[in-house]
């Protein structure tokens, strides 16, 4: 698979990584004390954190820009409380996407007792921008159980609300079409290995590309799980 279209690879073993006993995050753009070049937002696209929480902690985080946030458990079930004290229990094959406001903060937690019991889970933000504002959360399931399907979903008809995942057997194939090709699309595996626009990637490495109508790619082992989100809001 060839293609010509520009893009940048994030390779998971260059992500800035902070940790501590009971949590530890993977930052795949710049953020706070981790500054990288060429590790600057892509678009509206500012943060896609890998993290892992031990069992009966909890993380507080303050938003540093008017934002859409998508929480992605990917082992386990996480809680997740807004600055109201709105709880939602988020489980594996589950996302939820919601409205949050600079300055206010949100918190994850892991509702497992055992501090030995781990949770893992991707924490994505984008910029509001000039869009319009969807204040209600929102929560997608994906079927685990489809194969060699990539589900789309768009929230409200936005253009820049627009993200798909599917799990795939080695060999499949699939094409992705933008809402917006001028401002591109992020994907990241997260399990397995695959071929996207002609890069290979392994588990947790990302791809940027630009200035392409769609995305082409296929899975290079089985069991291959695939997210990918339009950065332009």
């Amino acid at each position: 698979m060839k293609d010509n279209s520009p893009g940048r690879i994030y390779l998971a073993d260059q992500r800035g990584v902070q940790q501590n006993s009971w949590h530890r995050i993977f930052y795949t753009f710049n953020s706070g004390a981790y500054q990288q070049p060429q590790r600057e937002a892509f678009g509206a696209l500012y943060a896609l954190n890998d993290e892992t929480l031990a069992g009966g902690h909890q993380l507080t985080t303050e938003v540093q820009e008017d934002s859409y946030l998508w929480l992605l458990p990917v082992a386990g079930a996480v809680t997740y409380t807004n600055g109201q004290d709105h709880q939602t229990i988020i489980g594996a094959g589950e996302m939820m996407f919601a409205f949050v406001q600079k300055g206010s903060h949100f918190t994850i937690g892991n509702p497992y007792e055992d501090a030995l019991q781990l949770v893992n889970y991707m924490t994505i933000l984008l910029k509001t921008g000039d869009a319009p504002l969807i204040k209600t959360p929102r929560l997608f399931a994906f079927d685990v159980t489809k194969i060699n399907t990539l589900e789309k979903w768009n929230i409200n008809g936005l253009p820049g609300l627009t993200f798909a995942m599917g799990k795939f057997d080695g060999r499949a194939d699939s094409t992705y079409r933008l809402q917006e090709p001028e401002k591109g699309a992020y994907a990241i595996v997260i399990q397995g290995a695959f071929e996207v626009n002609g890069r290979l990637l392994h588990e947790r490495d990302g791809v940027a590309l630009w200035d392409t109508p769609e995305l082409e790619f296929e899975a290079l082992s089985n069991q291959a799980i695939l997210f990918i989100i339009e950065a332009g809001v």
